[in-house]
């Protein structure tokens, strides 16, 4: 049963991957992160397709071909992530370095020089999840709308279950235990599908956003009418950090827009798309901040007091703000502050 099982959705995977690989190639976009994007779906498409046939047919030469696939897959994860920054850095000759894991590791396997693969196969995803999580984490700000972040740690945190599981299920190979009969091998199996069925929805709801850098800031400007949103974002910044209008309990979309001299509608956009919020929940988020900047270098100004001068006019709304924001209620808040 478990086997039918694995059979099924290895075969389900592997279709979807290649269909999104062919239709990523079949676009008119020409960007570098489309064609990473569309190698490693092949790579991953081809490699489950691989394992498939070796159990039809047992050609023990699809091993190598599947291992070499697997090894190939981390690194186009890695320039996955690093291309969909934007602006993104180009691709150059020196990046098919990243290759030579691959095929360091195959040569070494086939001359008998490694003595587990699957230590070796691991060390490969550890290193290249790791350094894709860190690129990501150090320019999070430059991978923008919400959706996008959204994808990129989702797809990252699967992976990086996927591959703890792989250690479960090299452990019990190690033991003698088939782990393409095993429950580890469902669950990597699950994820993989969890994460193709998150790729093909995320691009039918946002064309290109999942392989064109900075395809949201060019879907923003086509909206705002070719404002430039860059100067807009600047001058956002600049009025929410100098002026605090945040502090105003009245304040409104037309308000700011006023200040900032943008049409409305361009600042909605633009909340919407650096933010990943709607303005009210972007301005309400301001002001919990300074609640709790208050809240702890004035220990001795009432609650109610700071949250009327942080622009809140709500108690209800003022505490479930600061519980969504913080996890805590500000009396909880205020005393662990004085605790410390």
């Amino acid at each position: 049963m478990i086997r039918l099982v694995a059979f099924a959705l290895e075969s389900a995977i592997s279709a979807q991957l290649a269909l999104f690989a062919a239709y990523l190639l079949s676009s008119r976009a020409r960007a570098p992160a489309l064609y990473v994007l569309a190698g490693l779906s092949a790579a991953l498409a081809a490699m489950i397709a691989g394992n498939l046939m070796i159990g039809a047919t047992g050609w023990p030469w699809l091993g190598d071909v599947v291992l070499f696939l697997d090894l190939l897959a981390p690194p186009l994860v890695y320039l996955y992530v690093r291309q969909m920054r934007h602006p993104a850095s180009q691709l150059r000759l020196v990046d098919v370095v990243h290759a030579l894991p691959a095929a360091l590791g195959l040569a070494a396997w086939k001359a008998n020089l490694l003595s587990s693969m699957d230590v070796y196969v691991i060390g490969c995803w550890t290193a290249y999840l790791a350094a894709a999580a860190y690129h990501f984490l150090h320019d999070r700000a430059d991978y923008a709308s919400a959706a996008l972040r959204r994808f990129i740690v989702g797809l990252l945190s699967v992976l990086a279950t996927t591959l703890a599981l792989r250690v479960v299920m090299s452990v019990e190979a190690a033991q003698g235990r088939p782990f393409l009969e095993g429950v580890p091998y469902l669950l990597v199996l699950a994820g993989a599908f969890l994460v193709t069925c998150q790729i093909i929805f995320t691009s039918l709801r946002y064309p290109g956003l999942l392989s064109i850098p900075g395809s949201h800031v060019k879907y923003a400007r086509s909206t705002a009418d070719a404002t430039d949103l860059k100067a807009l974002e600047q001058r956002f910044e600049t009025l929410f950090r100098d002026r605090r209008p945040y502090l105003d309990p009245d304040l409104t979309l037309d308000a700011l827009a006023g200040m900032l001299g943008a049409p409305a509608r361009h600042v909605s956009q633009l909340v919407n798309a650096r933010y990943g919020m709607n303005l009210a929940s972007y301005i309400n988020q301001c002001r919990i901040r300074e609640v709790a900047h208050l809240l702890t270098t004035e220990p001795e100004k009432p609650i109610k007091v700071v949250m009327f001068e942080c622009g809140f006019k709500s108690k209800s709304i003022f505490n479930r703000e600061f519980q969504r924001c913080l996890g805590t209620s500000p009396s909880q808040f205020r005393a662990k502050a004085e605790a410390e």
